[in-house]
Formats: C-alpha cells, structure tokens, sequence
C-alpha cells in the first residue's frame, strides 16, 4: 500500500492520464451494445468506410479518396473535397484490424474523449501551473454538457475532435498576446489542425480570437511589444493557412466552380438560436453555471487574464440565445448553422476559469489536507458519472435503437447532397440510381453495366440512336475527366452541372475519372513544404535551448 501511494506522488502525471483513460471506456459503456444512427454520423463515417473498402482489397495507395465511389450513393460525391476528415483517418487501424462500423466509431470516442482530456489538462497546467486546478478543469470538460451532446445524441465526429484542438488553439493565442509570442507556433499547429477537422468551429474560434485581442490592449507593455505580438498574431495565422492549404485550396476551387451556391440551405440563425428560457439545463450544465457563480463571487482575486475571460464567458453565452441580434449577421455568420456551436468556447473557458477558481477556494479555506483533495476530487468524478450516465439512460430511451450489421450498412450507404450545388437539386433523385436512359429519356440508349473504382466511374451502354450527347448521373467538378472508349473526350456540364460528354453511335464503355487539378497538386506540395519547415523549425530551436540548458548545468 505503502509503495502504491509512494508510485503515485512520484508520477502523478501518470496516473492522472490513466484516470482519464478509464474515464473515457466508462464513457462508452452505456452504448457499447446500443447501436443507433441519427443526424450526420453516416456522413463522418462515409470516409473511413470509402477507405477501408480499398485498404480491404490491399490498395494503399487508394485510401484518400476526392470523390466517393463506394459510399454516398456511388455517384461521386465531393465530400472530401468539400469536407476535411484528415485527422479522422488514423481511426482507420481499428477496421484494419477488421472491427465493426460501429465498433470503430465507439473506440474512436474513446480515443477523442482521452485526448480532449489530456489536451485540455496539459493547457490548464501551462496556465496555472497547478495539477490539481488542470485536473479539475479537464474533468469539467470532458464531460461539458454540449460537448456529451455532440459525441452520444447528434453524433458530430469531427466537431468532437475539434474539442481536443480548441484548447490547444487557445492556448497558442494566449501565448502571442499575454506571454511568450515566441512560442506563434502553437496557434499554427492546432489552427491548421482545426481547419483540417472542422471548417466551422475555426470560424467560431475566429470570433473568440478576435475578442481576445482586447487583452493585448489592457495588458501593460509598451507600443513595440503590442506591434510584435500582433505581428506575430498575424505570421500564425499565415502559417497555420499555408500547413491547411492542402484541404483549404481544393475547397475554394471547388466552391467557385458553383459560384458558391450550395444545396445546403441557409440557416436563418435567430430561428436555430436558444431560448434564453432554456441556457441553464439544456445548453450550459449546471456545474458551469455553479463555476461561473464561483468566479463572480472571486472576482476581486482574479488576475486581470481570467477577469477578460469571464467577461467572454457571458458574451458567448449571450451568442447562443435569441437575445443576440443575429438577423443583423446572418448574412455573414450563417455558415455556422447552429449558434450553439459557440458553446464549445463557452465550455473551454468556464473550465479554464473554474481552475483558477478553484485555487483561490482552496487557498481560502485551509484546504491543504490531501485526503480531502482525494475526497473532492473522487467526489466530482462521481457525480459527473453519475450525470452522463442519468443523460445516457435518457438518450437510450429517445435514440432509435437499430442493430450492428443495420448499422454497418447504413453508415456507408446514407446518400447526402449538401455539397451539390443548388441547380442540382431537381435530379438529385436520380443520381443514386446510376442510370443513363433516365437522365436522357431515350428509350434508345441501353445501359448494360455500371461499376465503380478509385475516383472513377464506369458505363456500359449502347446507342442505337442519332444521339450524339448525353447527361450522365454525376455532377461535374473541376478534376473530372470523361473516357469513351479509352479516348479522352470533351466535359461539359448541363443545367443541372450534370456531366454532359459526346458519344458514338454503337457500344460505348464510358468512364469519369477525377484527377487532381493544378491547383491540388500544388496546395499538397505547398502544405507537405511548410509542415516540413514548420516541424525542422520547432527542432532547430528545441535543441538550441537544449544546448544552453546543458552549458548552464555544466558551469
């Protein structure tokens, strides 16, 4: 016993990242034999399915895929092209090993919430240099209110990776503006990460950056030093485009090429906002709701840093409910969909701030004994169990239970079309059915074959008429290339961006190839380029501090 408490002083760090380890397969238990699927989840698992089709036929190199030829309909949708799922990818192992659609997606939740554990632990011991405010702060987060509602009821894999970033994020920005501009780089890293996650939480994080320019002018420190740190603002956010351009290029191309007008609607984000009725319960926990209470009785001992912060704490709270004018915004901030996603700020910063909160407690009530900073701690993790388990149980009784093999089936056959533009919309319910005579009504053209590969796919059919021009069932995009008889022909795109390619009279085996545009092609090699230089940048000045640290424990 007496060795167990010794290990345990001696590697605290250690046994904090197990507790987080255990938490996080308690966290899947509830659902570890209750298989549902609602919202966008087939949408998340669409890529992983798309590779694992390829790595199951031993075809590496197809894994990254542009188009989706095996999942979405089969018909080429832009999903990769229009949606980033790179640090979704390496979830991949757990099919290779040949698990389960949805024995990947439950592990995968295992692997996120530990992360967004750790990440946000290791952030709030930077800041406040404490374990225990970071052990704190971390548990808070990890089980956040809208963070739970975002893995188990609307199943938004990639705005769940984005809370293991978001800290990281933060964290870099604090460094520019408040401490150490030196360290710009870590905006870079985790600002590239999240683009490369999920495009719409960068431009709510974008916001809260902006905000957070205001601590540099309450700050004190002469003009040259807010210009450097400001420059520097601006060389991470330079650098953090140039590691992300590999995605960011592509999506640009592409959302020109439909001037921008998307089958997704426009959500109209007064409609979408909360209540103010219902902030308390239903958006924020009440454990927040206790924090904030706490930070506002300890305002007078707050640093000037977590003062700030708490006023941004009510203003991204006031963001999420109809009392804020969104109809004055909605032109601009409508790619957010939902205001509520701005809880996902809200939860970082009430967890930051309860950390330093909760220093302040302890310092004020003699709280030094460590069995009761064990009693506390354990306590609070019992009754966040107890919580997530009381929300478990609800949703298991409101979320359509299916069965696993129902599962594996719709997460990778569930057609989507948001990413079609808009004058797509009247032949979007043919494009799943892959039929030629139907996109043209010509009883004269029969379809025998139809076959999809790697970013390509393949018809079969013969013309028995004058018919010199067909619509097949894709949607064109820059990248596509047309094949009739292993000539190259010219695209065109109809009304509707239909493909539109010359045809013979007779046999026509028919194949629509996406390869990388010019502009993939460089954005790859300009993103590989700066990680690259990024990383060596990182090294370079690691080991030089390494060397002075050395000659300085030498003298």
């Amino acid at each position: 016993m007496h060795k167990s408490i010794t290990f345990m002083n001696k590697h605290k760090s250690f046994v904090i990242f197990i507790i987080f380890f255990v938490l996080s397969l308690l966290m899947i238990i509830p659902y570890w034999n209750f298989p549902y699927i609602v919202n966008d989840l087939p949408y998340h698992l669409a890529p992983l399915n798309e590779a694992n089709y390829f790595i199951q036929k031993h075809q590496w190199f197809n894994i990254f895929s542009s188009i989706s030829t095996k999942t979405m309909g089969e018909f080429g949708y832009p999903e990769n092209l229009f949606y980033p799922s790179f640090t979704y990818y390496p979830v991949l192992i757990f099919r290779i090993i040949h698990l389960s659609a949805f024995r990947t997606y439950l592990l995968s939740l295992i692997v996120i919430n530990f992360l967004a554990f750790c990440s946000m632990y290791i952030v709030t011991k930077k800041l406040t240099n404490s374990k225990k405010a970071a052990l704190f702060s971390s548990i808070v987060y990890g089980f956040s209110q809208y963070k739970l509602n975002d893995m188990y009821v609307f199943q938004n894999v990639a705005e769940s990776i984005a809370f293991i970033l978001v800290p990281i994020c933060f964290y870099g920005l604090y460094q520019i503006i408040c401490f150490d501009y030196k360290k710009w780089w870590i905006l870079s890293i985790g600002l590239s990460l999240l683009i490369l996650t999920h495009v719409l939480s960068v431009v709510v994080l974008s916001v809260f950056m902006l905000l957070s320019l205001g601590m540099l002018f309450i700050k004190k420190s002469s003009w040259q030093v807010k210009l450097k740190r400001i420059f520097w603002l601006i060389v991470a956010g330079i650098v953090s485009l140039l590691l992300s351009v590999i995605f960011l290029g592509p999506l640009i191309q592409n959302y020109l090429s439909i001037n921008g007008n998307l089958l997704m609607g426009k959500s109209i984000l007064f409609t979408n906002a909360v209540n103010i009725n219902n902030v308390i319960g239903a958006s924020v926990g009440l454990i927040e709701v206790v924090i904030i209470i706490m930070a506002l009785v300890y305002f007078k001992y707050l640093l000037t840093f977590y003062r700030y912060i708490l006023v941004e704490i009510f203003i991204s709270i006031l963001l999420i409910t109809n009392l804020f004018p969104w109809g004055l915004l909605q032109s601009i901030m409508y790619p957010i969909q939902f205001p509520v996603r701005f809880l996902a700020i809200t939860n970082f910063l009430v967890a930051l701030i309860g950390g330093k909160c909760l220093l302040i407690l302890f310092s004020r009530v003699s709280y030094n004994n460590k069995s009761k900073y064990s009693l506390f701690f354990g306590g609070l993790v019992i009754l966040e169990l107890c919580i997530f388990t009381a929300q478990a149980e609800m949703n298991r009784r409101n979320l359509p239970k299916i069965s696993v093999d129902e599962f594996n089936l719709r997460s990778s056959q569930i057609s989507y079309y948001d990413y079609l533009p808009k004058n797509a919309e009247p032949i979007i319910n043919k494009l799943d059915k892959h039929s030629i005579p139907l996109m043209n009504k010509a009883s004269n053209i029969k379809q025998s074959g139809y076959s999809t590969s790697y970013n390509a796919i393949h018809y079969k059919i013969n013309n028995g008429s004058r018919i010199k021009y067909i619509n097949l069932p894709n949607e064109y995009y820059p990248g596509f290339h047309a094949y009739v008889n292993n000539k190259e022909v010219p695209i065109k795109s109809n009304k509707n961006n239909a493909i539109n390619i010359p045809i013979q009279k007779g046999r026509n085996d028919i194949d629509i190839m996406y390869k990388s545009t010019i502009t993939q092609i460089i954005s790859f090699w300009i993103s590989i380029i700066s990680w690259i230089i990024l990383i060596s940048f990182i090294s370079y000045k690691k080991f030089i501090n390494f060397r002075i640290k050395h000659k300085k424990s030498n003298k």
